[in-house]
């Protein structure tokens, strides 16, 4: 790998980075693992929800959890 090489991977990398921090990008991104994790760890341990919470995206996610709301 040249120096060349290094440097545009370097800036792909960052210019990813920019693109992830984009609201727009990074709150569905968070959603979808969060409901994914729940999914993973309900399968592994079959929970039985009572209740569930969560302050502005974690109150979202708590309603597709919940099935008050569909994840599309």
């Amino acid at each position: 790998m040249t120096l060349n090489d290094k440097i545009e991977s370097e800036e792909i990398i960052k210019s990813k980075a920019m693109i992830l921090n984009q609201t727009e990008v990074s709150q569905p991104a968070i959603l979808l693992h969060s409901y994914l994790s729940f999914l993973k760890m309900n399968l592994r341990q079959n929970y039985e929800i009572s209740y569930l919470f969560g302050p502005s995206l974690g109150e979202i996610i708590s309603l597709v959890v919940g099935n008050s709301i569909s994840l599309k």
